[in-house]
Formats: structure tokens, sequence, C-alpha cells
């Protein structure tokens, strides 16, 4: 019995998203995978990233939008298609705001993307256009000027948050590449002859540019979280006299000497700084640091960006401070 009732739930799911027109049909795939995955994203908060879970229960706001596309697309196809991608436009835009650019969300503005490219064809490139430009303004806008984000994780939890984050993005940016070309590559039932070897041509030609589009996306998605502001790597401070490697160690983030070059000013080799650093609403991270090998602890700024880093270290209650700049090493 439970297997004859997970058929009919699978057939009633088949018949719930299928439509005659191949995009429309990948987009209601596309919306049903979305609404069955998101209440699961809070687990996977919970699991990878933090017991704080409470922000991600915004991504619910989109789901009755997910859930009414194959609605809509019975009744306009192209009005389902532009609610798919305001939907997930929008839905990655107030994840921004509640988790904050450190969370690396923005990366889901990759497969809304490709399926503004792929949804409309090309009598219909204005609807492109349009979700395009909007997608771009959706990664360019600065939320953290506007509103900082709902929680302050640690900076260890911002980068398990990315590694999902980027992981379900590459996911779901491979399945519409999937569903796409399963669904544009069949040729109509009653294609024969010359006509048909025309469209196999046409339709082999189209899906050469798919895979290239494909591969473009998952190569940019790629590019954007590598170039995530993260304080965790090796660093080459700005004199060259040091390379430091900084990693989570428990609950704190630890500068380790990895190679210094002139020791004659005490630096060695395997020198520490034990760092206790919260992300501030600005984006950069604040708290101490304490060196236990001079016994020494003082306040710790630490401003990041793609490739660069710059600390601040101050005593007497922030009378003398130092700047140090650092570059990613290669």
């Amino acid at each position: 019995m439970p297997a004859m009732g997970l058929k009919h739930l699978v057939a009633a799911m088949r018949a719930h998203v299928a439509h005659p027109g191949p995009r429309a049909s990948t987009a209601n795939t596309i919306a049903l995978v979305i609404v069955s995955n998101q209440p699961f994203y809070p687990l996977y908060i919970y699991w990878v990233v933090s017991p704080v879970i409470w922000p991600s229960f915004l991504t619910f706001l989109s789901t009755p939008l997910f859930a009414l596309v194959p609605t809509v697309m019975r009744r306009a196809s192209r009005l389902g298609r532009c609610l798919l991608l305001c939907a997930g436009i929008g839905n990655t835009l107030l994840c921004r705001f509640a988790f904050g650019d450190a969370s690396g969300v923005e990366v889901f503005l990759f497969p809304c993307l490709m399926l503004a490219v792929l949804l409309f064809d090309r009598d219909e490139w204005i609807y492109t256009a349009g979700f395009a430009t909007l997608g771009f303004a959706a990664y360019l806008l600065p939320v953290e000027s506007i509103s900082g984000p709902l929680h302050l994780y640690e900076p260890r939890e911002y980068a398990a948050m990315r590694n999902l984050n980027f992981l379900s993005a590459a996911s779901l940016t491979v399945l519409i590449g999937w569903l796409a070309q399963q669904s544009f590559g069949v040729p109509p039932d009653d294609e024969t002859g010359s006509r048909q070897r025309t469209y196999n041509r046409r339709n082999l030609r189209k899906g050469h540019r798919m895979r290239r589009l494909l591969l473009a996306l998952i190569f940019a998605s790629l590019s954007a979280a590598a170039a995530s502001t993260t304080l965790d790597g090796i660093w080459l401070r700005d004199d060259g006299n040091a390379r430091v490697r900084i990693a989570p160690c428990g609950d704190n983030v630890c500068a380790t000497n990895l190679w210094i070059g002139d020791t004659s000013k005490g630096e060695e080799r395997g020198d520490k700084l034990i760092m206790t650093l919260s992300r501030q609403r600005d984006g950069s991270f604040a708290g101490t640091a304490y060196d236990p090998k001079r016994g020494w602890t003082f306040s710790m700024t630490v401003k990041a960006a793609p490739g660069e880093l710059n600390t601040r270290g101050c005593i007497l209650g922030r009378l003398l401070c130092r700047d140090v700049n650092w570059k990613a090493a290669d």
C-alpha cells in the first residue's frame, strides 16, 4: 500500500507540472523542486552552520509564489515563467537582507540568470533582458549599507554558510541545465524527412550553445564563491616579511606565522594570535586578539575584501593603533 500511495503521488506531481511547452514544463519542475526543498533549508542551517535558524524562516515568504507557478502557467505560460523569476530573484534579495553578504547567498542569482536566458524564446528577448538586468541589480544593491543582517554569525559559521549556499546553487544550476537539455532536445512527433534532419541540426546547435552557457554560469558561480569576503586562507603582509595562515581554532580565529623573513624583531615561525571576532553591520570584523607568546591582549578590527585584508590593532583604549595590509597568497 505505501508503494502504491507513493506511485500515485509521483503521478499526481507529474500531472501537475506537465505542460505542452518545453520551457513552461521546465519552469514548473524547477518551481516544484524549490517548493519541496525550502522546508529543509532551516535544517541545513542548523546541521551545517549554527543553531540560530530563525532568519531562514523568511525564505518561506516566497514558497506560495513558487507553488503557484504551475497553476499560473496553465492560464498564461509567459506570466508563469515571469512569476518563477520574480520569486527567485525576490527571495534571493530578501535573503541578502536577512543573512548579509558574508553568507554568499547572492550566488542563487546565477541560476536565476540562467533561467532568464533559457525560459524565453527569441521573440521574447525583452523579458530575458529585463530579468537579467533585475538579477544584476539585485546583486549590486548595497544591502548592508541599507540594513544590517538580522543575526551576526561567527566567521566560521559564515564560511560554512557560504559553502552550503554555493553547493545548493551549483546543484540547482546543473539541474536547470539538465532539464532544459532534456526538454528542448525532444523533436515534435510530426517532424519527418528533411524537416526532421533540419530540426536535428538546429537542435544540435542549440544543445551546444546550452552546454556552453551552463559551463559559463557554473564557472561564474565558482568565481563568485572564490571572491567572497572571508578571513580564512594564507596571507602575505604588505612589507613582505610574513606569511600567515588564518583559520578557525575552536570558537576563535587563529593567525599563525608560516614564514618570517627577518626574525630580528622577535617574530618567529609558529607565533600565533588568537582572535575573538564578530561580524559588524558594515561587513568588518571586530573584537580582541591575544598574543600568548607575549601575554598581550588588544582590540582588533579586520576589514575584508576579495583577496585583501586590513587589520588594525589598538591598545590603551585605542589611543595607539597600527594598521597592516595583507594580500592573499597565490
